[in-house]
């Protein structure tokens, strides 16, 4: 193939067949300006018909072999040399010009004739371009006869003749044939309208048609023997036929004159007249009668005239032969020959299913204008001829109904009306056939009824041998002009004039003679003249009218026999007599039967009632019964009332009005039960097909009525239809008889009725269910049986059964998959309350949850062999059969695609479905009729129809959405799933075909979208499929690309290519085709990712302007595509895809962004082309302004939850249909009303689109522009401004609240880019406080429940407050008090929503819950901190009402505190539900007094001493790991330390208000007794976590809290004794806390890291070498980890050395006199040893202080702000001046604790330690066995001796010099850490140094 150019040409990409398609009126993604660009540069081929590709040149075959060509529209096409042999051979065997023969190598050729009518879409174009191609019409048309002559006596090509194959011979001459028979089809449309009908034209038309013989006398006839040959000639004989009765003008012929017309001229004429009395053979019949039809014309107006002129004497004295002349006798028999030969009612030129069935080569069989002709005919016939002398009336019936009722509906349709508009009052000769028929009924019932019933312009029905069932229209709405023909025959037939009997003779005479004998005094009888008949007496007439008294009647027959016929003058109802003759048939079969009916009639009787007459008694003819009458009765009445449901009612008015029962439902039900019921008791007799149908069809028809409760209630009723639960109905057997015949009227019928049923029930449910909700159950339980019968007697076996005709097998088919498909579209079984759930959801179980393989194969069987099929069928000439086939593969796709759609909903989608599995295995399929089995992949086929243009554009489409849906649903499963890719045969030549498809830019639009959805779809699910199509190559099964051709790889570019490609260009498709540019937002960057230029074209698309929003509430309503539509459904269209491109656009860059942002290569601080593209949209104000402000507006909409659309967004389209099915929604109302049509939701849809993008584009840009003054002042004035927007919003919904929701989500993305400032400018404040006033509108008008977005939004503007706060001068008094509102409404907020959401969380475990918790606790800590001066009396009135309090410690006491309930989402989240969130708000009321206060007033100790670890705390057993959750912290020892730290606050926060509170905590310290304890037992050979550290520091705090609040005052004994049991175990902690910090390598070995972001700072740590000297410790190059490890440890000893010193009131020690000191609290010994296995010493207290001075003074060397650690998550940077401050205060304590603890010690009288041990032994009696205690006492007396002995030794002079020494040394070194602290505190050691020397002696 030639190498694609940079240009693409139309007369290459558009093919013939493709503009015959769009000018035929399908204009789907196609303008009228493509089109005529299209149509111009093949002018000049149009006009030659000759020859319009040319002849072999030496000048074109130069111009292939120099390699480059121009073509006609001036595109440059290169020709490689591989190519040239091709086309050579092309232009060798077509004998066509090699130009022509290379744009031929590219394309397919259809040429085809333009439309003609101006309502056409394209008669612009026709005008345009047809006088181009065709200036002068007659000229035209003698091109085309020279031309259809030269091919009649065409010879055989030399080469076809010298190959002797007489199949290649046979196949040039049908080929020469066809091309004669599309000569004469343009010839008929050139005469019909565009060439003027003169002399010497039809002269010439009718010498050619002569002199051909119609067609038949040509060259190479012997090659036409076979039956597509002789096809071929009957197609052009009835062609000839037609065109030259066209010709003639019968219908102008009325009124002769004009003069470009063939009677202007004599000599015309004569020649024409000529030619036809000589030719006088049976197939002339039809042009004799047109043209003795013309001569009767011509003929009155010659003698109409004065003066005949000159010219015209000799032609018309020549139309008087002589007396032997034939010409006269033959003129009757002429009309017998018409109805035999001519009116054959089986031709395919009026009839479309027989051409197809046939095989016609016809282009447009059944034209209306053929049949239009012959209709002229006809009436000139009944003009020419009375009716009444036509011989066989009988016949003259028979052609009258094949021509207006045995054909399409559509096709007769525009006949009937033009008769009953038109012809029927232009005279009494064309209505004369009804005024025979209308005065022999009801004598003979069948003509009249037959009759109007073709009126109707229904067409053929099921039971006509021509009807396929596919082509009748079932369902859809009656048009204007049938409506106009059923409402012709139904005021017809309800206003007879006349009523026809037959009396007998007998009854017109004697003295009771019922009928009398008169004179006609008027003489108006023509057929006995003089006589009339009177009756004597009041007649009741069938039909319930009466006859009255002295009514004259017209004589119609002789009266010389016994019986007579009159016809009485009088008006009656026909539609009575119908429904008399049904009941009149009930009654006798019932009675053959021997049962009973009571014989019913018209109005009621008596004696004193007028005589009534029965059916039989005026003699109504039955021909062998009256079953064909029933039928005919019966199909007149569906043929009304199909459809139409108002003129349905009118008629049931017209039969029921005065009737007694039955009424004709009734009466229907029961001649269908007896026919049905009869041959299940006779099975021998025949099937009674024709009723039974007829009799279903009646049913259907009436379901649409009024009366369709009696309908449901009579079909409920009965079990011969459907069965019931105990049996299958005598139906069963009926329609099995059928597949003995293999013909399955019956079984059409049936499904016909079903679907009619479920149409009626989806359609009435809103009004029966309010109205009469009984009747509602009636109609489930009746479609659930129906669904039944079909599915197990139709569905599973009709795929076995045997075909008369195989078309009748894909249309049983396709019935049963459209009504399963449109269940499950009316009635998802997803909805659990949805009208006819329990159907919807049998239907659903019988192919997913209860699938069998009887169900599933008859679907992927038929998907799987169709494409085969398909091709037998078309080269068999089937072509009827072959379109039904495609009818039932595309129900059938639709049907596959509803149900894997709803697979994906259900919750049992994990694994695939039984239909998932059969369509990924291969299915064996019969690969011709009688052909053996083969093995098909439903997959590979399913591809291969997506590429097939030989089934139609809708079967591609749906075979790519079924693709799509597989796909969708496989990658949703869980496991080892089958692929996509694994099931194509050539993965890589199915996608080069889709590529092809996406690539062809006049494709169908419809399956380009879904292409490129599906392509989508496979990159995102697919890795593999997704290789191919974003690089063109696939993997071997090593995993390396598989090599490709160089060439090929040119010729095949990827998606990826394709879709950049398309980039490039997306202007062009901005305007025309937005729909397909934004299919291209999905592919893989990698190969363009440093191509700045395609980042550029993106940034173009997203600046470029959408315009202003269209107008979105419909006034009225336009035709679309095809259907109807919202006026402004184009508009909304347009910016929606408009849209969705902008949203995909900046989809890709963010993503870019995002990649590169992820990526570890050394590029990865680059700038990425991808923001560089867009960076300078961010630095302009009035773009950002405009954009995001695109992105961030809204639009109404509307939820409907039944009507919603099933299918995934991805498939959908924007417009009115976008949200729910506006047709379904129409279809239940039975009305079009504006607000159906809901074009808005597509533009919410794509708006919120728009703005999620914007937001995703945000969040990635936040590490480039976070900090960025300028851009922030935009990013805050954007904020305050979308704010304003949404601040007014007050709708509710859920769609309002989707779309509230995305809208915050940008506000939020804005403020997340922008981030907190602490140097704020003016505008900057003002935008802020702006933003803070929107935002209070917000929650105050919050339309639905909070958004998370929302109250991130609130926690930024609460801490941002803070932040300005902190600057006075920034914050007015009134922007102080725009904030505190804001923070009142958004604190009342959260409170409500708290409540609810623990409400929620006590009855179930759910991941939203929790993080709204999450959500709601921040904001309410952020809100409620002192600093913002929100009064805490607001929001705890609020608690008040809320009880908000003691619904979150109910919530802590019942949950799950750890999460071991389900550990597999506990080890997903890494941590419990609910459990943090609850403690983190509790722990933000206990920072706040008069909150704690409530807190503990609702019972906070009882909450933490009763719940689920609360057993395993008191026993001790909280770990700081869990074996369930490896690698993270305990959640259980987080909860417990954050409950210590809440229940240290709340005591805090109480202060010396809380007595009470002191002794219930000590309570619960005693609870926790075994746990405290082992926290506080830590020693220096055990390992240290951090998260045990953290428990220390927290038990610490809580002794600490407990010891403030009682230093006040006298605490009671429960206080003391904790304080007691704290002391001695924080001692012996202190002493291995000393040890730990002296020896800062050994404390590094004892690390044990848990979590993995502890493990990974350690290890960094441990890679530096041991530390020599305290400086190192401090320093940040060496071991940040430990520098902050002992940063705690110092801030632990100081709490703990803080809290002894207030539990032995050091101060009172300081300040105080001796005689007040607590001399028992006096705990350490005055002796210089640091024994590990001691309590802490003086010794200890003297070696913590050193280290502490040792540290601070190498802290006080350094820069105050340095940092000691690495930024680390959440953790503050720990830097100099923090631990300055923290080793400062241990030094401090040690000094205060040793020298207060040393002048006590020296005041005690003696040492004592029995009181001592009693009260700690005490303390922990309850929570210790005897024998650790009785050890414990043993030590600690071992301990006294020692310490005794030692002091008696005299150490205390020693003691009191060294903390001397120490105070002295560390004056300086305080002081000097003054500069580092940035304070000026009271130097303490001052003090102490004083105090020592004064209260204890120093030893000189």
């Amino acid at each position: 193939m030639s190498a694609e150019s940079s240009k693409r040409s139309n007369l290459i990409d558009e093919t013939f067949q493709h503009i015959h398609t769009v000018l035929s009126g399908h204009l789907e993604g196609t303008t009228v300006d493509q089109l005529s660009e299209t149509l111009k540069p093949r002018v000049e081929q149009l006009k030659s018909v000759a020859e319009p590709f040319g002849k072999p040149s030496d000048a074109s075959k130069k111009k292939v072999n120099s390699g480059s060509v121009t073509l006609r529209d001036g595109v440059v096409l290169r020709v490689e040399d591989a190519d040239k042999e091709f086309v050579f051979a092309i232009s060798k065997n077509f004998d066509i010009d090699e130009v022509e023969a290379l744009v031929l190598l590219r394309s397919f050729l259809y040429n085809e004739g333009l439309p003609a009518e101006p309502s056409d879409p394209v008669y612009e174009i026709a005008n345009e371009i047809l006088p181009l191609a065709v200036p002068d019409g007659n000229a035209f048309a003698d091109s085309l006869l020279a031309v259809y002559v030269h091919k009649m006596q065409a010879k055989l090509p030399e080469r076809v003749a010298a190959s002797a194959d007489p199949k290649r011979a046979s196949a040039w001459a049908k080929q020469n044939a066809k091309e004669q028979l599309v000569l004469l089809e343009v010839l008929f449309w050139t005469m019909w309208s565009y060439a003027a009908c003169d002399g010497p034209l039809v002269v010439r038309i009718y010498e050619t048609a002569f002199d051909t013989n119609l067609g038949s006398e040509q060259q190479n006839v012997t090659l036409l023997l076979d039956e597509e040959g002789a096809q071929l000639q009957q197609d052009s004989a009835a062609l000839w036929i037609l065109l030259t009765i066209e010709v003639l003008e019968l219908e102008r012929a009325a009124q002769p004159g004009g003069v470009s017309i063939y009677w202007a001229s004599p000599e015309s004429l004569k020649r024409i007249h000529e030619l036809v009395v000589s030719h006088n053979a049976s197939y002339f019949a039809c042009i004799y009668l047109a043209w003795a039809f013309l001569l009767s014309r011509l003929t009155q107006a010659a003698l109409e005239m004065k003066e005949l002129p000159h010219v015209y004497s000799a032609f018309f004295e020549s139309l008087v032969p002589p007396a032997d002349r034939s010409y006269s006798k033959d003129r009757e028999p002429a009309h017998v020959q018409m109805t035999k030969t001519c009116w054959n009612p089986v031709s395919p030129l009026l009839v479309t299913a027989v051409a197809w069935r046939t095989g016609s080569t016809l282009t447009d069989p059944n034209a209306v204008a053929y049949r239009s002709v012959l209709k002229g005919l006809f009436i000139a016939i009944v003009e020419l001829m009375p009716v009444e002398l036509i011989p066989d009336f009988d016949s003259l019936v028979e052609v009258w109904i094949a021509l207006f009722g045995r054909s399409e509906s559509q096709s007769v349709v525009g006949i009937c009306t033009q008769y009953w508009t038109a012809d029927w009052s232009s005279g009494i000769a064309r209505r004369a056939i009804f005024d025979v028929a209308r005065s022999r009924f009801p004598v003979q019932f069948r003509p009249l009824i037959r009759l109007l019933r073709a009126m109707t312009a229904t067409g053929f029905l099921d039971t006509d041998p021509l009807s396929t069932v596919d082509h009748a229209n079932e369902g859809s709405e009656v048009n204007e002009e049938r409506e106009l023909c059923t409402r012709h025959v139904f005021y017809y037939l309800q206003k007879l004039p006349t009523f026809t009997q037959v009396i007998p003779v007998s009854s017109c005479t004697g003295a009771h003679a019922l009928y009398e004998k008169l004179p006609d005094r008027h003489g108006s009888s023509t057929v006995v003249p003089g006589l009339v008949y009177a009756n004597t007496r009041s007649i009741k007439l069938p039909g319930g009218t009466t006859l009255p008294a002295r009514s004259i009647g017209r004589l119609l027959s002789g009266d010389g026999g016994d019986l007579i016929v009159v016809s009485w003058q009088h008006e009656h109802s026909g539609w009575k007599l119908l429904l008399e003759l049904l009941t009149d048939h009930v009654n006798r079969r019932r009675m053959q039967t021997g049962g009973y009916y009571q014989n019913v009639s018209f109005g009621a009787r008596g004696a004193n009632q007028p005589l009534a007459l029965r059916m039989e008694d005026i003699g109504v003819e039955m021909d062998s019964g009256d079953e064909n009458t029933v039928v005919d009765v019966l199909d007149l009445i569906r043929s009304v009332v199909q459809d139409n449901p108002v003129l349905a009612e009118e008629l049931l008015d017209s039969l029921e009005g005065e009737a007694q029962p039955p009424d004709l439902v009734q009466l229907t039900t029961m001649i269908l039960e007896e026919a049905l019921s009869r041959h299940t008791n006779q099975p021998r007799n025949p099937l009674r097909t024709p009723l039974i149908t007829s009799a279903m069809s009646v049913l259907s028809a009436l379901c649409a009525a009024q009366i369709f409760n009696r309908v449901w209630l009579y079909i409920r009723s009965t079990a011969s239809l459907f069965g019931s639960e105990r049996s299958i109905g005598v139906a069963s057997a009926v329609l099995a008889a059928e597949r003995i015949t293999g013909h399955y009227t019956m079984t059409l019928a049936l499904l016909h009725l079903v679907q009619q049923l479920f149409d009626e029930a989806s359609s009435s449910v809103l009004a029966v269910l309010q109205q009469n909700p009984r009747l509602q159950q009636v109609k489930e339980e009746v479609l659930l049986r129906a669904a039944r019968f079909v599915h197990a007697e139709i569905w599973v076996e009709h795929t076995s059964w045997k075909y008369a005709q195989l078309g009748d097998r894909f249309e049983i088919g396709r019935r049963v998959s459209a009504f399963y498909a449109e269940v499950y579209k009316h009635s998802p079984p997803t909805l659990d309350n949805g009208p006819f759930s329990t159907l919807s959801r049998a239907i659903s179980d019988a192919f997913l949850s209860k699938a069998t393989t009887s169900t599933v194969n008859p679907l992927v069987s038929s998907l799987t062999s169709a494409g085969s099929v398909l091709e037998l069928l078309y080269a068999a000439r089937r072509y009827g059969d072959a379109r039904r086939l495609v009818l039932l593969l595309e129900s059938h796709l639709i049907l596959t695609r509803v149900i894997l759609n709803h697979k994906e909903r259900v919750v049992t989608s994990s694994q695939p479905c039984l239909l998932e599995q059969v369509l990924c295995t291969r299915v064996t399929t019969s690969a011709a009729f009688d052909g053996g089995p083969s093995k098909t992949d439903p997959v590979d086929a399913l591809a291969a129809y997506v590429k097939e243009r030989s089934m139609g554009p809708s079967v591609p489409v749906e075979a790519m959405r079924v693709l799509f849906a597989l796909c969708s649903s496989l990658s949703s499963s869980q496991g080892s799933t089958p692929t996509i890719i694994g099931h194509l045969s050539d993965p890589e030549a199915t996608v080069t075909s889709l590529v092809r498809i996406i690539q062809h830019p006049y494709d169908d639009a419809l399956l380009r979208n879904a292409v490129w959805n599906f392509i989508t779809l496979a990159v995102d699910k697919e890795p593999a499929l997704a290789r191919l199509f974003v690089t063109g190559r696939s993997a071997s099964a090593k995993g390396k690309e598989r090599e490709v051709d160089e060439s090929t790889t040119s010729k095949s570019p990827s998606a990826f290519t394709v879709a950049c490609n398309m980039l490039e260009n997306w202007k062009d498709l901005w305007e025309p085709n937005p729909q397909l540019l934004a299919s291209l937002h999905k592919a893989s960057l990698e190969d363009i990712r440093d191509h700045s230029g395609f980042f550029d074209q993106l940034a173009e698309i997203v600046s470029e302007e959408l315009g202003p929003s269209p107008d979105y509430k419909t006034e009225s309503f336009v035709v679309y595509d095809g259907a109807q539509h919202s006026n402004l459904h184009e508009a909304v269209l347009t910016h929606a895809y408009r849209t969705i491109v902008k949203a995909h656009a900046v989809h890709i860059i963010s993503a870019d962004i995002r990649f590169h942002t992820r990526q570890d290569h050394p590029t990865s601080s680059e700038t990425p082309p991808s923001y560089r593209a867009i960076e300078r949209i961010f630095l302009s104000e009035d773009e950002m302004m405009e954009l995001v402000g695109e992105a961030a507006s809204s639009f109404p909409t509307l939820r409907t939850e039944q009507l919603q659309l099933q299918e995934p967004l991805a498939e959908r389209d924007y417009g009115d249909d976008f949200a729910f099915s506006t047709k379904l929604l129409q279809f239940r109302l039975h009305f079009e009303a504006n607000h159906i049509h809901k074009p808005e939701l597509s533009l919410a849809h794509v708006q919120t689109t728009l703005t999620e993008s914007w937001q995703e584009l945000l969040l990635q840009v936040v590490p480039r522009l976070r900090g960025k003054m300028s851009v922030r002042s935009i990013l805050m004035a954007l904020a305050a401004s979308i704010s304003g927007d949404l601040s007014v919003e007050k709708r509710a919904g859920d769609m309002v609240s989707t779309i509230h929701r995305a809208r915050l989500s940008l506000l939020l993305a804005l403020l997340e880019v922008a981030w907190f400032s602490t140097s704020d400018t003016e505008n900057e404040v003002n935008s802020f406080v702006e933003l803070v006033r929107n935002v209070r509108g917000i929650i105050l008008n919050l339309p639905a429940p909070f958004h998370r977005y929302l109250l991130q939004i609130i926690y930024f503007c609460a801490r941002h407050s803070r932040s300005l706060t902190q600057h006075s001068k920034l914050l007015s008094a009134d922007r102080r008090l725009s904030i505190t509102s804001m923070l009142e409404a958004a604190i009342g907020l959260v409170i409500d929503h708290l409540r609810t959401t623990m409400d929620s969380a006590c009855f179930k475990l759910d991941v939203e819950l929790d993080q709204d918790l999450e959500l709601l606790v921040a904001v309410f800590e952020q809100c409620t901190r002192r600093d913002l001066g929100l009064s805490s009396t607001f929001w705890l009135s609020r608690f008040q009402e809320t009880d908000v309090v003691r619904t979150s410690l109910q919530l802590f006491s019942c949950m799950d505190i750890v999460g071991v309930s389900d550990v597999s989402l506990l080890r997903a989240r890494k941590q419990p539900l609910y459990t943090p969130h609850v403690l983190a708000f509790h722990l933000a009321l206990a920072s706040v007094p008069s909150a704690a206060e409530r807190l503990a007033s609702e019972g906070v100790l009882t909450a933490y001493g009763g719940n689920s670890i609360s057993t395993a705390i008191g026993a001790g057993m909280i770990d700081t790991v869990l074996p369930e959750l490896p690698g993270e912290r305990s959640p259980a020892h987080r909860a417990y330390c954050t409950m210590l730290a809440i229940v240290a606050g709340v005591i805090t926060s109480l202060g010396r208000h809380g007595q009470y509170m002191d002794s219930e905590a000590c309570g619960l310290i005693q609870l926790y007794g075994d746990q405290i304890h082992r926290a506080l037992s830590w020693t220096i050979n055990e390992a240290l976590t951090l998260a045990l550290l953290e428990e220390i520091e927290q038990v610490v705090n809580l002794f600490s809290a407990i010891a403030q609040t009682s230093a006040a005052s006298i605490p009671n004994t429960a206080i003391q004794r904790v304080l007691r049991f704290f002391s001695t175990d924080a001692l012996l902690l202190l002493q291995q806390l000393n040890y730990a910090l002296t020896h800062p390598n050994h404390l590094a070995s004892l690390v044990e890291p848990i979590t993995a972001d502890e493990k990974t700072k350690f290890e960094a740590d441990s890679g530096d070498s041991s530390l020599d000297s305290p400086a190192e410790i401090v320093n940040p190059s060496k071991r940040p980890f430990l520098a902050r490890l002992v940063y705690r440890l110092f801030r632990l000893s100081s709490n703990i050395l803080s809290c002894l010193t207030i539990v032995s009131r050091a101060e009172t020690v300081l300040v105080g006199e001796r005689e007040d000191w607590l001399v028992h609290e006096a705990l350490i010994v005055p002796h210089s040893k640091v024994v590990l296995g001691e309590p802490a010493s003086i010794g200890t207290l003297l070696e913590l202080g050193n280290r502490s001075l040792d540290i601070l003074r190498h802290l006080t060397e350094r820069p105050p702000t340095q940092a000691l650690t690495r930024t680390s998550g959440s953790e503050k940077i720990l830097d100099v001046r923090d631990s300055a401050r923290v080793t400062r205060r241990n030094l401090e304590a040690a000094l205060l604790y040793a020298i207060t603890q040393l002048a006590m010690w020296l005041s005690k009288p003696e040492f004592d330690a029995s009181s001592n041990e009693r009260e700690n032994d005490d303390m922990v009696t309850d929570n210790h066995s005897p024998e650790p205690l009785k050890e414990r006492r043993v030590a600690r007396r071992r301990t006294s001796m020692t310490l005794a002995e030692r002091l008696r030794r005299g150490m205390t002079g020693e003691m009191a010099a060294d903390l001397q020494s120490l105070l002295g040394k560390a004056r300086p070194v305080i002081a000097k850490s003054d500069t580092v602290l940035g304070s000026n505190d009271v130097d303490l050691t001052q003090v102490l140094s004083h105090f020592v020397s004064e209260r204890i002696s120093v030893p000189s």
